[in-house]
């Protein structure tokens, strides 16, 4: 969190959390909740409002990025539209999906080029203390990004407390530039749903988070 706010905070910034749709709460103190999100972004100049779509609004002009936490469920075909024309007039959009939710975030995300498998990472039978097995750690980070750069492989790790693999498609627009931001070790394995007959995937590294920049195909 404190790397991703010290990469924007040249300037204030002007943040809205997209809420209607079963997002984390932005005020929520529990677990799943976002205050502290929110209250460590205030601190570095980012004022953080939540915005709502649902009755037509538009994105407002000030807005610096426009967060999505967590949906679970569908967002109307109107909101997709606003949000992606929200990025092809160069805005930013922080998008974090947890798997089992039944949201539509393909529809956005797929013309950036960029695709959730919706299935759960684990680490892959690797026991760490009082840490889930649906907690993927993450462990190789992308040097060259200015979100990742402070994290050093080898020294310092990121927990995930439920993830997906995230990837590029192979019908990735060549107008983008793909970043995997953040992988499992060598030894994640991924399963297609918490049950005792989940489909298990290969073991190997794991994309949890990816960055996209550049401009759309036309």
């Amino acid at each position: 969190t404190s790397a991703l706010v010290k990469a924007t905070r040249k300037v204030n910034k002007k943040i809205y959390f997209l809420i209607g749709h079963g997002e984390r709460d932005l005020d929520g103190t529990g677990e799943e909740g976002l205050k502290a999100l929110k209250e460590e972004m205030e601190r570095y100049a980012a004022k953080v409002e939540s915005l709502s779509l649902l009755s037509g609004s538009k994105i407002p002009e000030d807005a610096t990025a426009i967060v999505i936490a967590g949906p679970s469920t569908v967002l109307l075909d109107s909101e997709i539209a606003a949000l992606k024309e929200y990025a092809r007039q160069g805005g930013h959009l922080f998008i974090m999906a947890d798997p089992g939710q039944k949201h539509n975030l393909a529809q956005l995300t797929k013309d950036l080029g960029v695709e959730f498998s919706n299935t759960y990472v684990t680490n892959g039978g690797i026991q760490i203390q009082n840490v889930s097995p649906l907690s993927p750690v993450g462990l190789q980070f992308d040097s060259s990004s200015e979100i990742t750069k402070p994290f050093v492989a080898g020294s310092t790790f990121s927990l995930f407390h439920l993830a997906s693999e995230v990837r590029s498609t192979p019908a990735s627009p060549k107008t983008m530039h793909y970043s995997a931001l953040v992988k499992t070790g060598d030894r994640g394995i991924s399963i297609s749903e918490l049950s005792n007959t989940a489909k298990q995937g290969e073991m190997r590294s794991y994309t949890l988070g990816v960055s996209v920049k550049g401009t759309f195909a036309e």
